[in-house]
């Protein structure tokens, strides 16, 4: 894209083309890490682990979570040898397994626990990745289907074996 720009483009409008590409990337890329570590430090940390955590504790696990997350991130994109357009169909397989199944099913299937979904999306996550770094299994089908199918599988069983959620009255 940038080079297609300084060909066809005067220089100054080329520069705010690429600028633009390089802040819509930025933007995106922020939020990500920003979306990551409020999962760790809140869904994760402060639901499954510590209910009465803190409010310093909290932001000391964000500040540290977004250090280490943007340190693994740097780390992969440095090594990284497939394409940007590779690691958006994993990122998406992956993200898609995990969120998907538990978002459909705890808007339609009113017997969907939290351990469902807690299992949902680390069966949906591993199947990706498992999928992804397996060859023969990579090149048979792309691994959000196989991850999506497991991860709905899981939220079933498991919220099936667990105790149904409590029903909420609704006030009218």
């Amino acid at each position: 894209m940038p080079q297609v720009a300084t060909l066809f483009l005067p220089a100054g409008i080329a520069g705010i083309v690429i600028s633009a590409a390089i802040a819509a990337m930025m933007s995106t890329a922020d939020s990500q890490l920003l979306v990551a570590t409020s999962a760790l430090s809140e869904d994760i940390y402060h639901q499954l682990i510590n209910k009465d955590a803190p409010e310093k504790r909290l932001v000391a696990i964000s500040r540290i979570g977004t250090v280490l997350i943007g340190v693994i991130a740097f780390v992969l994109a440095r090594n990284a040898e497939e394409t940007v357009y590779d690691f958006v169909l994993y990122a998406w397989a992956g993200l898609g397994a995990a969120f998907g199944p538990a978002i459909v099913l705890s808007l339609w299937w009113k017997r969907t626990t939290k351990w469902g979904i807690f299992a949902g999306m680390l069966v949906g996550s591993a199947t990706a990745v498992v999928w992804y770094h397996v060859d023969v299994l990579k090149g048979f089908v792309y691994e959000l289907v196989p991850a999506f199918v497991f991860a709905v599988v899981a939220v079933v069983v498991v919220s099936l074996l667990t105790e149904p959620p409590r029903e909420i009255p609704i006030e009218g």
